[in-house]
């Protein structure tokens, strides 16, 4: 639907469902339905969208499954906290990280699927770009990816998940490798970090189908005032989005490239004195 839409080349698009920017759109309107479901009253009577309508679970569902309107800014993409214009503006394919800072990666909660994500500052030290490297089913390729992604970009933290990827934590860490675990409460603190910076414009994304399909499934579950990610409750894989939130959250704490850090301490109370030799008179100054 994405690549129809922006016309890319090599796509074609065809799209019977209902226009979500039309005036007269209103989703539980029966003349809707005719005008956007290809067999409503033809295979089956008006009455079998009515029941469904009746008991949807949101507005969102709906739209998607009968009148072809994806993606829509729904509950759950509200629940998750993503506002789904910003995160659209912070696409950009071409912008790579100057250096990677941190590598992430995490696991589905049925450990059907699981995601490697990298990110770091950008060239001018401005904005934290993150990246899904490798996605896939199942769980026994992902041990040996990451010490590979890790020799890549040695140097970077590596971080995971402290409870659903413990596996591949404690595997990797008797291979030698430094695997920082990271608890609920940071979790939550890197879910809070993510949206702080996608409202601040200071997180560009590479506009992975992946990750994008990942976001607008999300949901979240609360953890007393804060929130994180929630596997259970979200309606997709939302591995690629963990993965990336840990490693923004992580290479964005630590300095970015080419902006050293800078430490003032008190000044002492100063004495003088003069001091005369052969370059000339010169006058000292000390701490006392």
């Amino acid at each position: 639907m994405t690549a129809g839409a922006q016309g890319l080349p090599g796509v074609a698009m065809f799209d019977y469902g209902a226009d979500p920017a039309a005036p007269d759109y209103d989703p539980g309107d029966p003349a809707v339905w005719r005008g956007a479901h290809p067999t409503a009253g033809v295979a089956f009577p008006l009455s079998v969208l009515e029941h469904e309508w009746a008991v949807r679970v949101d507005d969102a569902a709906f739209e998607r499954a009968y009148l072809n309107v994806w993606p829509r800014p729904s509950d759950v993409v509200a629940a998750a906290g993503l506002d789904l214009t910003a995160w659209r503006a912070a696409a950009a394919p071409a912008v790579t990280a100057a250096r990677v800072g941190a590598v992430a990666f995490d696991v589905a909660g049925d450990r059907s699927a699981a995601s490697i994500a990298v990110a770091g500052w950008d060239a001018d030290a401005a904005r934290v770009v993150v990246e899904v490297v490798d996605a896939r089913p199942g769980v026994a390729w992902l041990a040996d990816t990451v010490r590979t992604i890790s020799r890549r970009y040695r140097g970077a933290r590596l971080v995971a998940d402290s409870l659903v990827a413990a596996a591949a934590v404690s595997e990797l860490t008797r291979a030698g490798l430094v695997v920082t675990p990271v608890g609920a409460a940071d979790h939550a603190r890197a879910c809070g970090a993510l949206v702080d910076r996608l409202a601040a414009g200071t997180l560009t994304h590479r506009a992975q189908a992946v990750l994008d399909d990942a976001v607008i499934g999300a949901a979240r579950r609360p953890l007393g005032d804060a929130w994180l990610w929630s596997r259970a409750r979200s309606g997709v894989d939302i591995s690629p989005l963990v993965a990336v939130t840990l490693a923004a959250w992580t290479a964005a704490i630590a300095a970015p490239r080419g902006r050293p850090a800078v430490i003032v301490a008190p000044a002492a109370p100063e004495s003088s004195r003069t001091i005369r030799g052969p370059l000339g008179t010169r006058r000292a100054v000390t701490g006392r």
